[in-house]
């Protein structure tokens, strides 16, 4: 796909990229500002990131949170920091297109204006609570402090981390951020891509009036091209709350734009791309030495790294980890690669990017991509040329570059658990926000509906923008049917299907699927299973044929069986190390009850895993594990018509008889609260994982489902609704603070929770108890919370159909659900027409001010003492569930 786009530079130093494309409703906004965390200071560290977070909270002429006008108009945004650039973007419905440039000049221009001490500090709060959740409360989350500044020792400025210094945010004064912001955020160190449905003029008339008139600033001194200056190997064990060892080795690697940049990436996927590929092959499958390997080049603007990170199996020693690698590493570097895993890697490498521009906007979509080539490059155009540098790597270049980078120059750490484990002038007024222009028609498409002659449904929606298609499998068959004795039995029978089938084994599958630049997905649910993969369209027969023959044909043998539960039972252990996992299955475990089709984990227990054997899932296979042909339905969006479908289709899909289990299917009830609060200890935790959970009466079918989507959007369904402004913005206990229901034909839970500060945690289950009772009494939803919510639900609606995949997913709700062929279009109407009274009765009928369930997760010896002073019981339960005896 060629990438067609106009650019433009303002008089003040503004890149300007435009891309037009008029296939959806959709503009989307992306700002790039040249500075990253290698622009800082020795001492004064996290300034770029903390900016990421301050040019969300208003600026002169809008000084309030960016999120909530653009939210309210269905609008998606984000931002993020790297060593070398800060982002934003804005996708809006293209009727909005002004407001989001209004908003992004301001910020620009005027955020000096509207920042202050008290909004520093709220943030700072913030970012540290983001350092606790991404790393310190992370399994092996702290590995990166350790590697940096020994991978680029010091003065090199990628030697320490973008989220910088707690200290160093601390030790900053106002007067520190405003003149980091002085010099770095300014139209002259800016890049901004505008793709979408827009007329050309009229966005140049547009970026010309909000940001012509802003003054650039002194120009930046870049900082140039560095390499490491380590000189050999250096060895760094550390330990961690984690079950199993990992082992992460990192060697520099090579800046963006070298000659070596393409080869290095393709290195990185033949070794790890796949699970044909050469790592994984051989040290996950063949000697079992591994739960997972994973490797990755990444070139950054001045210079680059290259990592693997293994994750060792349980009782495997260090030494024979390194000396396998090392062997690899070194055969890697004498042969190369073959052909065939060159071609593999670099079809596979084709489809991901072929797939990433199928989105405007968003991280990694064409505004995002066109910025990012313009930054590093100065030309846009580079988007076109990329594919053409990996298209020219050889087995040679491959070959050469494990050998000349992967050396003895190197850093590599061993984590282990724990023995203890448990003002610019402008004449513009731009304190009015521009209102949308006239609404832009989106009427989304109506899938075309078949039936094969085996009885299989096909659903299809056909796309011819992007050589693209997007399949999955819809089996109506989920966990709510695994043999009581069993919970897991089902997810586990789904990744056995990986082992191949019985005349292809488990590598040969996996090469067959890889090879075409794509991956089976297997998913199972509570109530539906889904196969899926998206692939180019020259590839999908092929990869239609292998999904049905490994669905009729699975070889599930007994060695490959063996190792999948093997491998899944370690995987059961290691969710001890991990907070919010443990969170997610104890809240629903105690909810619905361990043993209950809807409260036991979907990938089950270390004890009814250890109970399965390689004859219970070909039994349960055989038996009707997964429905007959004719329950199933066919879903295929892309560039392909419905009738090369179902010439394609009928005669993969061959009739058998009926099979379908019985799914669970009475309404879901739960215990009602019993004034406990289910604890389980974390030791050493930064953070607690709060969850709450409440079963609510009605479900995905029923006909107030609407009333309750726009009702948690307001609680807590983005990033303005009631809990998020509350404990984020307001308080600074937390990065993010949501509620989000679990929807079922059965019934639905809400779940409400997030990851606060260990000292704010028995602040922070006052407050959502009090957001809960608010809601009921004494702060009823308003009518412009109604408003807003509907106007951004509405207005979002278009993006949901952006991409193949995006549209396959909703197709699997139609079926998933027993919904019509008319949902998408009826869902807008019904959101529409609520009224506040209906709104009102609905959260009246289904939620409550003290949740069925109440758990948390964290360090007991820090939490425990305040947290019985809410009067609660406080019971200590293991991350299975468990009451621990006193």
């Amino acid at each position: 796909m060629h990438i067609d786009y106009t650019k433009i530079v303002l008089s003040n130093g503004l890149e300007v990229i435009l891309h037009e494309d008029h296939s959806i409703p959709i503009a989307a906004v992306n700002v790039w500002y040249h500075v990253g965390s290698k622009d800082e200071q020795t001492g004064k560290t996290g300034f770029a990131h903390l900016f990421e977070h301050l040019m969300f909270e208003g600026s002169q002429h809008h000084n309030s949170s960016y999120f909530a006008p653009l939210q309210k108009i269905g609008a998606s945004l984000n931002g993020s920091t790297n060593p070398d650039r800060t982002n934003y973007w804005e996708d809006v419905p293209a009727n909005y297109l002004e407001l989001a440039l209004w908003l992004e000049s301001d910020r620009m221009g005027f955020l000096l204006e509207a920042l202050d001490a008290e909004r520093l500090d709220v943030q700072r709060d913030v970012v540290k609570n983001e350092r606790r959740q991404s790393y310190e409360n992370r399994p092996y989350g702290m590995t990166r402090f350790q590697m940096q500044p020994r991978l680029f020792p010091a003065p090199h400025p990628y030697g320490w981390l973008t989220i910088g210094s707690p200290e160093d945010l601390d030790n900053a004064d106002i007067e520190d951020v405003k003149g980091f912001y002085r010099k770095f955020y300014s139209p002259s160190n800016a890049s901004l891509a505008i793709a979408g449905d827009f007329d050309l003029r009229n966005a140049e008339k547009l970026v010309q009036k909000y940001f012509g008139g802003l003054s650039p600033a002194a120009p930046v001194i870049r900082v140039q091209r560095q390499a490491s200056a380590l000189a050999g190997p250096v060895d760094i064990a550390m330990s961690d709350n984690v079950e199993l060892e990992r082992l992460t080795i990192a060697w520099p690697g090579v800046p963006r734009m070298h000659g070596d940049e393409a080869a290095l990436s393709v290195l990185a996927e033949v070794l790890s791309g796949g699970r044909s590929s050469r790592l994984i092959r051989s040290i996950v499958y063949q000697k079992e030495m591994a739960q997972s390997v994973y490797a990755f080049s990444m070139a950054a603007e001045i210079a680059g790294e290259f990592d693997i990170d293994i994750t060792v199996s349980p009782g495997v020693e260090k030494e024979l980890v390194e000396e396998t690698l090392n062997k690899e590493l070194y055969d890697f570097s004498s042969g190369g690669p073959t052909e065939d895993e060159l071609k593999g890697a670099k079809t596979r490498i084709l489809s991901y990017y072929t797939r990433s521009l199928e989105r405007l906007g968003g991280f990694g979509g064409r505004a995002d991509r066109l910025n990012a080539y313009n930054t590093y490059t100065g030309d846009p155009g580079e988007i076109n040329r990329v594919l053409e540098k990996y298209d020219a790597v050889t087995t040679q270049d491959v070959k050469r570059v494990c050998a000349q980078y992967l050396n003895s120059k190197r850093v590599a750490i061993w984590v282990s658990p724990e023995k203890s484990y448990y003002s610019t002038a402008s004449s513009l007024d731009r304190d009015k926000a521009p209102k949308g222009k006239k609404a832009v028609t989106f009427e989304p498409p109506i899938p075309q509906r078949s039936t094969l002659s085996s009885g299989t449904g096909v659903l299809s929606i056909h796309r011819s923008q992007l050589p693209l298609v997007a399949v999955g499998l819809v089996i109506p068959a989920g966990s709510t049917a695994d043999k009581p004795d069993m919970p897991g039995i089902g997810f586990l029978a789904g990744n056995a299907l990986m082992e191949g089938t019985q005349k292809l084994g488990r590598d040969d599958f996996a090469e067959a699927f890889e090879s075409m630049g794509s991956h089976l997905a297997i998913q199972t649910g509570r109530e539906h299973t889904v196969l899926a993969y998206g692939c180019m369209k020259e590839h999908w027969q092929s990869a239609l044929s292998l999904l049905v023959e490994v669905l009729r044909e699975p070889g599930f043998p007994v060695d490959g069986v063996a190792r999948v539960l093997r491998d899944h039972n370690t995987a059961l252990k290691r969710i001890a190390d991990d907070p919010v996992s443990i969170s997610e299955r104890l809240v629903r475990s105690r909810l619905f009850g361990s043993g209950t089709p809807y409260g036991h984990p979907i990938s089950g227990t270390e004890e009814s895993v250890a109970r399965i054997q390689q004859d219970d899932l070909v039994s349960f296979h055989r038996s009707g594990a997964l429905a007959g042909i004719d329950q199933m339905t066919l879903i295929v969006v892309g560039d392909v018509r419905e009738e090369e479908i179902l010439e394609v289709a009928d005669p993969i899909f061959v009739s058998e008889p009926t099979r379908l289990r019985e799914q669970h299917t009475e309404q879901l009830k739960a215990t009602p609260n019993d004034s406990t609060i289910w604890l389980v200890d974390k030791p050493g935790a930064a953070q607690s994982v709060i969850r709450m959970a409440s079963a609510l009466p009605l479900s995905r079918l029923h006909s107030d489902y609407g009333a309750m989507v726009v009702a948690n959007y307001i609680l807590g369904g983005d990033f303005s609704s009631r809990l998020n402004m509350n404990l984020r913005e307001d308080k600074g206990y937390t990065y993010g603070y949501r509620s989000s229901i679990d929807w079922y034909k059965a019934g639905a839970a809400m779940i409400v929770g997030g990851s606060v500060h260990s000292a704010a945690t028995t602040s922070a289950l006052n407050e959502t108890l009090k957001e809960l009772t608010d809601l009921l009494d004494s702060r009823l939803i308003s009518a412009k919370e109604l408003s807003d919510a509907q106007a951004s639900l509405v207005r979002g609606f278009p993006a949901s159909f952006e991409t193949s995949g995006h549209i396959a997913g909703r197709l699997e709700d139609l079926v998933s659900y027993g919904l019509g062929d008319d949902e998408f279009r009826d869902a807008v109407q019904v959101i529409k027409d609520l009224s506040l009274s209906d709104v009102r009765r609905v959260v009246e009928a289904c939620l409550s001010p003290v949740p069925d369930v109440i758990t948390v997760v964290g360090d007991r010896n820090v939490i425990e003492s305040d947290l019985t002073t809410l009067g609660w019981n406080v019971v200590i339960v293991d991350y299975a569930g468990n009451p621990i005896p006193a």
